[in-house]
């Protein structure tokens, strides 16, 4: 980055007021993609699997994490916004005002909420496909295909832990130590948009599929 992140602070040939008001500048705008991003692709999964699970017994649990999805998202923007009093002391300290939330505490907080949410969607469709009466390695295969979902999980219990280690350091590096939340919340926002990717795979599967048994995605109650 043109303001030095990954490189240690004091290698920096820039004003460090300079470099820690466009950090936090360019985290702020950050966290927006970010909510949104990841925010958005929940519901386009779980908009998925209630085209497809909407008669079977997982209706309900799908009903439930769209409402939690949505709130999160909204809980989220709201934190953003009004952050700080007035939002430009987010990045300009010497801005009359106050913060209510710590940048860790920024990230740490929606973080769970996001991590929970994931592993919840992840088991929805398994139920499902077990409940088939198609041979075990089929149901695999099928299963396996709903997978990505744990990859995700795995880059929101990173960054949680991340940024626990973080605020538990005595001596912070701004640009040096925040790499590696950046790096956590660019993979989970990629394996996010990879794992909506599939959607319109399952469903051309599906459709062309469905006569010789492989009802991958649409499976009725039996």
């Amino acid at each position: 980055m043109r303001w030095g992140l990954g490189i240690h602070l004091k290698d920096i040939n820039l004003p460090e007021k300079q470099v820690v008001h466009q950090y936090f500048v360019d985290l702020w705008a950050d966290m927006w993609m970010y909510t949104f991003s990841v925010g958005l692709s929940k519901f386009v999964v779980l908009g998925f699997y209630w085209r497809n699970f909407s008669r079977s017994i997982i209706r309900q649990p799908i009903h439930i994490l769209l409402a939690f999805s949505a709130g999160w998202i909204i809980v989220r923007l709201r934190t953003i916004d009004t952050f700080s009093a007035p939002i430009s002391k987010f990045w300009n300290q010497a801005t009359p005002g106050t913060c209510r939330l710590t940048p860790m505490m920024s990230l740490f907080g929606p973080g769970i909420p996001h991590f929970i949410i994931e592993v919840a969607i992840l088991p929805c469709p398994l139920v499902e496909i077990w409940r088939q009466h198609m041979p075990t390695a089929r149901k695999l295969a099928v299963a396996a295909m709903f997978m990505s979902g744990v990859e995700v999980c795995l880059f929101a219990l990173g960054t949680i832990i991340h940024t626990v280690q973080l605020a538990r350091k005595r001596e912070k590096d701004l640009t040096w130590d925040s790499i590696d939340d950046q790096i956590w919340a660019a993979c989970d926002i990629n394996l996010a948009s990879s794992q909506v990717s599939i959607v319109p795979q399952c469903l051309h599967i599906t459709s062309t599929k469905a006569q010789e048994g492989l009802t991958l995605i649409r499976m009725w109650n039996l």
